[in-house]
């Protein structure tokens, strides 16, 4: 049986899609990762920021943010960049400041809070 070209796409998007559900992702793009890829895009223009870990959850506009940076510098600027998203509308900030590899700093911040967007 010979497959045109459209049903070969066809087939190679629905294995892909299957694959992506399987590993527990979605097949199709949503608001939420389109947020998560701004707010990662922005965090990228700053290098400094770049240097410690930073989870990013988005889920209707409300964005979570777990990790740590290496100065409160960063701390500040990494807040002040996401709150700057365009569609971020309520930001639960957990990122502490860990001086050095490896070490932990039990204090975590938790400051969550709406704003205009």
């Amino acid at each position: 049986m010979k497959l045109s070209l459209i049903h070969r796409v066809a087939l190679l998007v629905m294995l892909c899609c299957w694959f992506a559900v399987a590993g527990g992702q979605t097949c199709i793009e949503t608001d939420d990762d389109r947020l998560e890829a701004a707010i990662q895009e922005a965090i990228d223009e700053y290098p400094y920021l770049k240097t410690g870990t930073i989870n990013i959850e988005a889920v209707n506009g409300k964005v979570t943010l777990r990790g740590h940076v290496f100065s409160e510098k960063a701390q500040n600027k990494l807040k002040e960049v996401v709150e700057g998203v365009e569609g971020v509308t309520e930001l639960r900030f957990h990122v502490i400041v860990s001086h050095g590899e490896g070490s932990t700093n039990p204090m975590m911040q938790d400051t969550g809070f709406g704003f205009g967007g």
